[in-house]
């Protein structure tokens, strides 16, 4: 199956809108997937969800900093002061925001 999706594509089920036509389309995943250091630029748009509004003057905490210390160390290390997290796990946003799932990019 693995192998039919690389030659031929993912197949997409289309059907106009009213319903008289359907048919099967297949997207080339090559075209579809690009690697992060692709996507350069500002001409793309986000599909996204919306996971959580963050009200203006609200702090909304990036990271949970003491699950992260738990799952990347041990407990004697946690007990040393010095073994701190990079800054950047310990940043605040402060609304309006969101907190958004990322479904799509499109160019």
């Amino acid at each position: 199956m693995k192998e039919l999706q690389e030659i031929n594509g993912i197949p997409v089920k289309i059907e106009t809108s009213d319903a008289k036509y359907k048919f099967i389309a297949y997207l080339n995943n090559k075209f579809l997937v690009k690697e992060q250091s692709d996507i350069t630029g500002n001409d793309y748009k986000i599909l996204c969800k919306i996971e959580r509004k963050i009200a203006s003057g609200e702090a909304y905490e990036l990271f949970d900093i003491k699950e992260l210390e738990r799952k990347t160390t041990n407990q004697a290390e946690r007990r040393r002061k010095d073994n701190a997290l990079p800054k950047e796990f310990k940043e605040t946003v402060v609304g309006p925001a969101a907190v958004v799932l990322p479904i799509a990019i499109y160019r």
